[in-house]
């Protein structure tokens, strides 16, 4: 379960004014990678590892929690597509919202 921390904002008196914030953070795994030898014809970057995602969190905040409240994590399981899991349950949340 993840901490209830508060965020405080400095300049607040500039902020718009919006009935809802997301906050999300992401985690992910760094593979090796198996690299080729460099050229001496051009030029090239050595990459040396990837980072693989492996989980996300997002929190949908409500100026009331009466409005809107959620359970932020997400934890994946062997070979899905992080980014896309990400982005259709954030869609999700949002047309609810709407709704």
């Amino acid at each position: 379960m993840l901490n209830e921390r508060k965020i405080e904002l400095k300049n607040h008196k500039r902020m718009i004014k919006v009935p809802f914030v997301v906050y999300a953070d992401s985690e992910s795994i760094v593979q090796p990678i198996n690299s080729l030898e460099p050229s001496d014809e051009k030029s090239f970057t050595n990459q040396y590892q990837k980072h693989v995602p492996c989980e996300f969190s997002y929190k949908i905040v409500c100026f009331d929690d009466k409005i809107w409240s959620q359970d932020p994590a997400y934890r994946s399981k062997s070979e899905e597509d992080i980014g896309q899991i990400f982005v259709e349950l954030l869609e999700r949340d949002l047309r609810k919202i709407h709704e």
